[in-house]
């Protein structure tokens, strides 16, 4: 028989640190900026870019820059986000392809949103 002391803790969710998902060209800019007029809230846009680039080995023009200016491990980039922080809220904008090589902590560990554009009308044009 299983006791409840023998079963590990589960991680507990921090519900103040909001992670937002989304492709490109879907107002997710727009929503980070409105997240950032609030005076409780600290705003971090795309922390895990570098992370791809150099995971990924992608080509950009300003790759170099990007990977200079920002933490190039995704685990710290994690870390980051769930530990300590500035103020009590925070919005992580992130795009979805950057995800690679994050580990489990990020996702159990905050609460996240998948922001998606609308890209069809009811009858199937483009809108």
């Amino acid at each position: 028989m299983e006791h409840s002391q023998d079963k590990p803790a589960a991680r507990e969710v921090d519900k103040y640190c909001i992670n937002c998902w989304s492709g490109p060209r879907c107002c997710s800019t727009s929503l980070m900026y409105a997240f950032a007029q609030r005076n409780d809230t600290q705003v971090i846009d795309e922390p895990l870019y570098a992370s791809y680039l150099a995971i990924t080995g992608a080509a950009r023009p300003y790759r170099d820059l990007v990977l200079a200016a920002q933490e190039n491990s995704a685990h710290k980039v994690a870390a980051s986000i769930l530990g300590p922080r500035s103020k009590p809220v925070l919005y992580a904008k992130h795009i979805a392809k950057h995800k690679v090589g994050l580990n489990q902590s990020l996702w159990q560990g905050a609460r996240h949103v998948v922001r998606m554009r609308a890209c069809c009308r009811g009858d199937g044009r483009r809108r």
